[in-house]
This record gives C-alpha cells, structure tokens and sequence, in this order.
C-alpha cells in the first residue's frame, strides 16, 4: 500500500534574510534562523519554508510539495525503518546567463544528523534529473529520497555547484 502525505504552504520569495512570519527563530553570531531547531546553521543559509522560493545566483527554485510514502511503485519499496520524501522543485532562471541544474545539488538533512544524497527511482515520471536553462527558462520535476522515519523535522539542502549559499526548506 502506498502511504503519502503532502505538506503546503503560502507562496513567497527569499533571496537574502528569511522573512521570520509563524515560526519561531534562534540568533546565533547576528543571525536570525528560522529554523532554530536545525544543526549546521550557516550565516549564509536562505530558509524557506514549502512554496517559498530562494534565489541563488539567479537561478529561483521553489519546493513545490512534499509527499512521504511507503512505495514509490509496485516494483520500489522502502526498506524497513524507512520512507520515501519526494519532493517536487521548480527552477526559473531570472540571470542574464544560461545556468545549469541537477538532482544531485538537492540533499537531506535527518533529525538523526544524516545528510543523504537522492535515491535513484524508476517508477518518477517527472524526474528532475540535469540540464541547462536560458535566462527566463524554466522547469520542474521530482527529486526522491530514501530515508529513515522520523517524527522531527527533516529539512532539504539546496546548493548549487560552486556557490557557497544554500536554500535550506523544512521539508517536516
């Protein structure tokens, strides 16, 4: 069987300090975190919450949804203790130069303190996958990971190649 939940919120745009509205923040050297319970702040961390979107270097990237499940297909279950995230991203390129994309700048942080890289899946018909965008471009798709359960927050990292800033998004 195949269990899912999907978490969603209002749309806005972060590109630089997190807007703090409904959730509690934490200061650590100056800065206000929005997420105060997350280990491995960095002052130069973007949070945003579900259908928030960070901007890095141009390129604007938006978590669409969130969905947890059991089973990705008939054919893909998860292993025992563990969950599928699949969360679906959206990028719009809004620089002057074309920019690249990928699945694999996407990783998630467990309360556990694990960062994971993204599971392979054949059963994804919107896969993210990688490519270029023109300015003005745009795309979307699914990235999955495999993972333990957890009843705390569970968060993705954002973080483009050779950029030191990362979108941090509070997946639970």
């Amino acid at each position: 069987t195949n269990s899912t939940s999907t978490l969603k919120v209002s749309h806005d745009t972060v590109t630089s300090q997190p807007s703090t509205s409904s959730n509690s923040t934490a200061k650590t050297s100056g800065k206000t975190y929005r997420f105060d319970d997350r280990a491995d702040k960095q002052a130069s961390d973007i949070e945003v919450a579900v259908n928030e979107a960070a901007t890095i270097d141009g390129m604007k990237m938006t978590v669409d949804s969130v969905s947890y499940s059991t089973s990705l297909s008939d054919y893909e279950t998860a292993d025992a203790g563990k969950t599928y995230l699949v969360a679906k991203v959206s990028f719009k390129n809004t620089s002057t130069k074309t920019k690249p994309y990928n699945q694999y700048d996407f990783r998630v942080q467990t309360n556990s303190g694990q960062v994971l890289d993204p599971t392979f899946s054949i059963s994804l018909t919107n896969a993210l996958n990688s490519a270029d965008l023109v300015t003005g471009g745009s795309v979307s798709g699914e990235v999955v990971f495999e993972l333990p359960v957890e009843d705390a927050h569970q968060y993705l990292i954002w973080k483009p190649d050779f950029e030191s800033t990362r979108a941090i998004i509070q997946a639970k």
